[in-house]
């Protein structure tokens, strides 16, 4: 389970883009987990959380999840 789990995350990143989406939802969800706003987030190169804020509470659980299994 573990490792399906593992595949599962990191195709949520689509292979040539370095993850760069999965950072903007672990950076943007750990920001709305500690009061703040889904889309006061930029990633390293200004990217933000474009999704409705449904989608935050989706993913949620992403910065709980060790590093290790999110790539």
């Amino acid at each position: 389970m573990h490792r399906g789990a593992t595949l599962c995350i990191r195709s949520l990143a689509g292979a040539g883009d370095h993850f760069s989406d999965l950072r903007v939802y672990v950076g943007a969800t750990r920001d709305l987990l500690a009061g703040r706003s889904l889309y006061d987030y930029a990633g390293p190169a200004g990217e933000g959380f474009t999704y409705p804020p449904f989608a935050g509470y989706l993913f949620s659980w992403l910065p709980l999840a060790p590093s290790r299994v999110l790539g």
